[in-house]
């Protein structure tokens, strides 16, 4: 298993690994962005990052330490919306860099995935309950 690599497959199975600056990043969720490019977070390396279709990658650093970023979505907003440890979400701007969004106190569980809704609706799933809930 490789923990520092992004692979594309083709439909007809031709396979490129793109690998990370950082070997253990343990790279998680991945989505497409508002600017064409493919966005994806970096578990243990603690990154958003950004990889074109060329294949040349560019990281960011979470702001909040050891957060352990995990899901990652576009919102409607233009926005990438990505989830960390701790009950966390985070915000980054494809033009800016990321930004912790806090949540509400009563939220006591880990946040492991995120989708927004076409009405800007935040579903988030939590662990622990085996739940998805809409805030």
């Amino acid at each position: 298993m490789q923990l520092g690599v992004i692979t594309r497959l083709t439909t007809s199975g031709s396979r490129t690994d793109f690998p990370l600056p950082n070997n253990n990043a343990l790279p998680s969720g991945i989505t497409s962005g508002p600017d064409g490019n493919l966005w994806f977070t970096e578990y243990v390396g603690n990154k958003i990052a950004r990889i074109t279709t060329a294949g040349v990658i560019t990281e960011y650093a979470v702001p909040t330490s050891g957060s352990y970023p995990f899901g990652i979505t576009t919102g409607p907003d233009g926005n990438l919306w990505f989830t960390e440890i701790g009950s966390r979400i985070g915000r980054l701007n494809p033009n800016a860099l990321p930004a912790p969004v806090p949540l509400p106190a009563s939220i006591l569980f880990t946040v492991l995935g995120v989708m927004l809704a076409a009405l800007f609706s935040f579903f988030s799933a939590r662990r622990a309950a085996s739940k998805v809930r809409q805030a």
